[in-house]
């Protein structure tokens, strides 16, 4: 099955690429008779075929999963496990990579969310409530003696910690 895969692949791609395109047309190419002949299950995945596309017929897809299909070989089949583990492990990882760059894309491409306006005032005001209780705070600690006027000044934002 492998073997006939490769070969109807390599046979459309040079039928594709040869020189003389006034005889080798890979438009009038009967790809589903020509699957056939190579005794495939499935077609395979490739961009001269377009599934519904014109020089399909003749060819019907089989109800055998090729994935299902063992090797007489043992050592054939544990080989063709592993490589397909190795794929799938491959393929988790690649999907988890997108999906991880796709929230960057979109957290980097996205700007803040605009709020309606009274949305903003309501945050605003917020905000200023927070940092007027943050330095009452800083007051407190300083009438208690708890921090020096110096040390108050450098938390408010009125002098630097240098100074």
């Amino acid at each position: 099955m492998e073997a006939g895969t490769k070969a109807f692949v390599s046979y459309v791609r040079a039928y594709k690429e040869h020189h003389c395109k006034f005889i080798f047309r890979p438009q009038d190419l009967a790809l589903g008779r020509l699957a056939s002949a190579f005794a495939l299950l499935r077609l395979p995945r490739m961009p001269e075929i377009k599934q519904g596309g014109k020089g399909l017929e003749g060819f019907t897809p089989s109800t055998v999963d090729p994935d299902t299909v063992r090797f007489r070989d043992k050592a054939r089949e544990k080989q063709r496990q592993a490589v397909r583990k190795q794929q799938a492990k491959e393929r988790q990882a690649g999907a988890e990579q997108q999906q991880s760059q796709q929230r960057q894309r979109k957290a980097a491409l996205q700007p803040e969310v605009h709020l309606p306006a009274a949305k903003r005032r309501k945050q605003r005001e917020r905000e200023e409530l927070e940092e007027m209780d943050r330095e009452y705070a800083l007051l407190t600690k300083l009438r208690r003696g708890k921090i020096t006027a110096h040390e108050y000044d450098v938390a408010a934002g009125l002098a630097s910690d240098s100074e």
